[in-house]
Parts: C-alpha cells; sequence; structure tokens
C-alpha cells in the first residue's frame, strides 16, 4: 500500500511545476524565510538603483541599467514568494484606496502644509 501511494504521489508530482510544486514540497516557515531573504535582497537593489542613478554621493561600479533590471528581478522574486505563500495580489485600484496610501497622502500633506507655512512665517518676519 505504502509503495501505491509513493507512485502515485510521484505520478501527480510530475505534473506540477514551477511555483506550485514549490508551494506544496516546502512548508511555510521555508517559505517565509524565502520571502524574507528576497524582501532583504529587493532592498538592497533598491538602494543599489539609488546608487547608480547617481542620487547619492557614494559612487558604486553598477550601471544604472543593471540596477534597474536586478530591482525588478528581486520585485518579481518577491512576488513569487508571496504566490507562494498564497498572499493575494493587489490590483492597482485597491493599492490606490489602501489604508496605507491614505496614510502615506495625509503624511504628505501635513508635511508639505508645514513647509508652506514655516516659509510664510519667514517670509513675514522678513518684512
Amino acid at each position: 500500500m505504502d509503495r501505491i501511494y509513493k507512485k502515485d504521489n510521484q505520478g501527480i508530482l510530475r505534473h506540477v511545476h514551477g511555483l506550485d510544486l514549490v508551494r506544496i514540497m516546502l512548508g511555510q516557515r521555508d517559505q517565509m524565510e524565502a520571502l524574507a531573504e528576497e524582501a532583504a535582497e529587493l532592498s538592497q537593489a533598491a538602494l543599489k538603483w539609488i546608487r547608480a542613478s547617481g542620487m547619492s554621493e557614494n559612487p558604486t561600479p553598477v550601471t544604472f541599467n543593471e540596477a534597474a533590471r536586478n530591482l525588478l528581478e528581486e520585485w518579481q522574486d518577491v512576488m513569487a514568494c508571496a504566490y507562494v505563500l498564497g498572499m493575494p495580489q493587489a490590483t492597482n485600484e485597491e493599492l490606490v484606496h489602501s489604508e496605507k496610501s491614505e496614510r502615506w497622502a495625509q503624511r504628505i500633506m501635513e508635511s508639505y502644509e508645514k513647509r508652506m507655512e514655516e516659509a510664510r512665517r519667514k517670509e513675514h518676519a522678513k518684512i
């Protein structure tokens, strides 16, 4: 019986490919570790992109195109891990109307208003 079960599983696994195979074969902890590692690599790629774009005084031998390609690759790796974990993929519309986007926009607006008020005070002090 055990032998038949193993043979059936192997037959099923032959028809499962890519990320679906990864999802079946790795446990949740392994999947989450992969996500954490890829997220860290995405962070590093974003920092490298900043340097390669010239926004930093810290030079890098990596070209902007190489940095941009690596950033995209790491983003895709993060998305692949999210898929394996069964995390829902937000649509652009969902992202635009998310709580995060609302909080972020609010902080940006508050910061802008504060800077404008400070500029008005400085201008008024000159008079």
